[in-house]
């Protein structure tokens, strides 16, 4: 399950607005564009989150459409809600992210994943430096989306 995240505006947006064959073509078209959280999405979402669950869908306003795209429809984040998230990504830092990985949300509790199995002390630094860049990467989409007033759209993949 990997996560991938790209920018439109209010007209394409009006577009791909509950066409599956729209959005497929659109994901298709801009793929290489989109930020690739990988299987970071939910630990980054997670930890900007307070450990809520909900990661990064809190931000969503819910899906564009009511297709699949493999793991569910693409999920629409709309232009306020991309600067809250923009304004969550500035505090992820590094020893931040050193800290929730290894705090409660690995101690007891349901880790995030793709830490089920908890976190590997030998894989830490590289899991960080992973992670943080996933959401430095999120972080210049979500500015640039922000500063035009652009949605973001979500999709698993």
């Amino acid at each position: 399950m990997l996560m991938h995240i790209g920018r439109a505006d209010d007209v394409t947006v009006e577009r791909l607005r509950g066409d599956d064959a729209a959005i497929e073509a659109w994901l298709e078209e801009n793929m290489a564009d989109m930020v690739s959280l990988d299987k970071a999405w939910d630990v980054l979402g997670r930890a900007i989150a307070g450990n809520d669950a909900a990661g990064i869908y809190q931000y969503c306003s819910g899906p564009l459409h009511d297709g699949d795209l493999g793991y569910g429809p693409a999920i629409l984040m709309e232009p306020d809600r991309v600067a809250t998230l923009k304004t969550a990504l500035e505090s992820v830092d590094t020893e931040g992210m050193r800290g929730f990985l290894t705090g409660a949300a690995f101690q007891g509790g349901e880790a995030p994943y793709p830490y089920f199995d908890g976190i590997d002390p030998d894989t830490l630094d590289d899991d960080v430096e992973w992670i943080v860049g996933a959401s430095q990467e999120l972080l210049v989409l979500a500015a640039e989306a922000a500063r035009a007033r652009h949605h973001l759209i979500v999709v698993m993949l």
